[in-house]
């Protein structure tokens, strides 16, 4: 028998875990008209950003430290 908090917090998570999927499937959608818009070239470019964008707002959203690796790449 499974204990009813277990079961509360397994079904919170599936919501989570089904709105993120939703979420990134929209955001793929998006991403896939998006390259139509602005063309492979400058699409590749903003994929390429995202590797400096992502810790950058990690630090501005979530208050993450940046480790030494990464401030030392951006060098």
């Amino acid at each position: 028998m499974i204990h009813p908090k277990v079961l509360s917090t397994t079904q919170r998570r599936g919501r989570t875990r089904n709105l993120a999927g939703a979420l990134f499937a929209a955001e793929a959608l998006l991403w896939t008209q998006a390259i139509y818009q602005v063309g492979v070239g400058l699409s590749a470019v903003l994929v390429n950003t995202q590797v400096v964008m992502v810790p950058l707002l990690a630090v501005v959203i979530d208050r993450e430290p940046l480790s030494r690796r990464f401030l030392v790449i951006l060098r």
